[in-house]
């Protein structure tokens, strides 16, 4: 194999695959990427066998053929190269040979045919979803996934696709996110759990994508492909909880509160809690809001709000963080805060948005 490619496109196919490549792997191939020869172009692989991804760069194709090289080794050559043409030649024997005006690299790589096989492209049978809408169901649920590996199920967040809309819900088991958006026919009906690390990998390189992107769900994986891009994910095994079980259906109280304001004071009362006592209490008496912290090696912070409230006296207790989450991926001006009572879960959601919300478990005081 004989190529010619800027510097630019090097570096820019790397920034995309890159992300995916095993730093620690008892499988030497899952560190490398997979170069291999197009028409006029080379095309890159990279996967962790969970997460694949395939983008193509313009080159200059001298001599057709593919050699698989270190991932992390040979982006930091690209991107350290002292000229704008980068030469790659490599022969039978996966000895490569990197040329970049007077710098020269010599690597070993390994075959092909060591690289894993990466799903065929599954755009005919997909269905097209506007870049914006996917990251608004990324940005809505990811923030709630579960990081506990015993938790496998909810390490992810679950797709369910319809005729004319899809949903996305997350959950860790102490607080769930649902967010339903409507899309073009795609002709299927389908309920998947896509892992954490594909979805922030759809959601990075989707970031600088324009227009639509073609969505496929097989029965082991799902694609996503945009701009000569191609990512691959594994499906999560597994079954998600009933969620329907845990929405509240109805409320007692109902409070609008300025998203900006709520998660300002949030931010500074929740400076004197610990990770020990990680818990600020809201006390609510009419039209007044009270939010405070009380951490025994620390101190106590409080801070007053004016709302609009006619309902009992209650005290409720809430990890912050759980809260700010929510607040900080809104753009909105103002929430609805739906409660019950002290022990029930509590409903966050968007005044101007319906099909969005976000339940929070309490905590026992």
């Amino acid at each position: 194999m004989k190529i010619i490619c800027q510097k630019s496109e090097l570096v820019r196919g790397m920034q995309i695959v890159q992300n995916v490549i095993s730093s620690k792997t008892t499988l030497p191939i899952l560190s490398h990427v997979l170069m291999e020869t197009g028409k006029n172009k080379l095309q890159l692989c990279a996967t962790d066998l969970e997460v694949g991804i395939r983008s193509s760069v313009e080159a200059e194709v001298v001599e057709e053929g593919s050699v698989t090289m270190p991932g992390r080794t040979i982006g930091d050559i690209v991107k350290e190269a002292p000229e704008e043409k980068i030469e790659i030649l490599a022969d039978e024997k996966s000895k490569v040979t990197i040329t970049c005006g007077r710098s020269l690299f010599r690597i070993m790589g390994l075959p092909k045919e060591e690289f894993p096989k990466l799903p065929e492209s599954g755009k005919e049978k997909g269905f097209g979803i506007s870049k914006k809408t996917l990251r608004e169901l990324i940005r809505k649920t990811s923030f709630a996934t579960s990081r506990e590996e015993a938790r496998y199920a909810l390490n992810g967040i679950l797709f369910q696709v319809g005729k004319e809309e899809i949903t996305a819900v997350s959950t860790d088991g102490r607080r769930l996110a649902k967010v339903k958006k409507a899309i073009a026919g795609t002709k299927t009906e389908k309920q998947v759990i896509l892992p954490s690390k594909a979805v922030n990998e759809v959601n990075r390189i989707t970031e600088d994508v324009e227009g639509e992107v073609r969505m496929a769900i097989g029965e082991n994986e799902v694609t996503f492909e945009m701009d000569g891009i191609m990512l691959m994910a594994r499906l999560v095994k597994g079954d998600f909880p009933d969620y329907d079980k845990v929405v509240p259906k109805t409320y007692n109280d109902r409070i609008t509160l300025d998203r900006e304001k709520i998660l300002s004071g949030i931010k500074r009362v929740s400076l004197l809690t610990s990770e020990k006592s990680n818990t600020i209490k809201i006390s609510l008496s009419r039209d007044r809001m009270v939010l405070s912290a009380s951490t025994p090696e620390l101190g106590e912070a409080s801070e007053e709000m004016d709302i609009s409230y006619e309902g009992e006296e209650e005290i409720l207790a809430f990890n912050p963080v759980y809260l700010m989450d929510f607040l900080r991926n809104e753009a909105c001006k103002e929430v609805y805060f739906e409660i019950i009572n002290p022990v029930s879960p509590a409903v966050l959601r968007p005044v101007e948005e319906e099909d969005y919300f976000y339940v929070v478990m309490p905590i026992k005081t």
